[in-house]
């Protein structure tokens, strides 16, 4: 959550590691006390819930494990550490299921998900690729199902509509990116649209591609 959310809340009192009550009576740990965000900041919010965060280290982690086969679960290596942290994350963050009932309720009640048309549409339109259109059509799609659905019967379609939701704000994010830091975010986000979107292979020429997958140096 903000600075300024924080201090609302707890004061002058360090916020890290105190419980708050949503309005459905989910609590939640908070882990990250950021500085407020600037008036011309995208998708400006005050307080964040992670659902890629608590996904997709689990993810990594069983690919870690299945790469060091039987000796990634002896405590000598550091994946055994990491597949535990990974699971416990789950229970710091509130699992997908409870995040994605959150989600409905926000949407169904507060109308939250026209900010983030509001935000990620624009980033969409500006990028004018044929990944950044499947983004918006698959964005179309997702809101135009649920908006059919009666609220109960949408509870079973939640979980996987909150994980396409944040693949493609992944997208939107990584081509707003390119626009001041480079074309190798414009790469990563038509290769993650193709990938999470699309549920396509990863093509060959991202293997020789070296602005994809080389690190990035400090200040780029």
């Amino acid at each position: 959550m903000s600075r300024t959310f924080a201090q609302k809340y707890f004061g002058d009192a360090n916020a890290l590691g105190e419980v708050i009550t949503l309005d459905n009576s989910e609590q939640r740990t908070i882990t990250l006390v950021f500085a407020d965000l600037p008036p011309n900041t995208h998708l400006k919010y005050d307080v964040l819930f992670s659902y890629n965060g608590v996904v997709l280290p689990q993810d990594a982690a069983e690919r870690a494990m299945e790469l060091f086969g039987g000796l990634g679960f002896l405590d000598e290596y550091v994946v055994s550490r990491l597949h535990r942290e990974a699971l416990v994350t789950l229970i710091w963050e509130g699992t997908s299921n409870i995040q994605a009932l959150d989600m409905l309720e926000a949407m169904r009640k507060k109308a939250a998900h026209e900010s983030f048309l509001d935000e990620v549409v624009p980033m969409l339109e500006r990028a004018g690729t044929d990944e950044s259109a499947l983004a918006q059509k698959t964005l179309d799609e997702i809101l135009a199902h649920l908006g059919s659905l009666e609220p109960e019967e949408a509870q079973w379609y939640g979980k996987d509509a909150l994980a396409t939701l944040a693949d493609i704000a992944q997208v939107a994010l990584l081509y707003d990116l390119a626009d001041h830091a480079g074309e190798r975010y414009a790469k990563m986000a038509a290769l993650y649209a193709r990938r999470f979107l699309a549920d396509a292979p990863y093509p060959s020429w991202a293997l020789t591609d070296r602005e994809v997958w080389s690190p990035i140096t400090i200040g780029e």
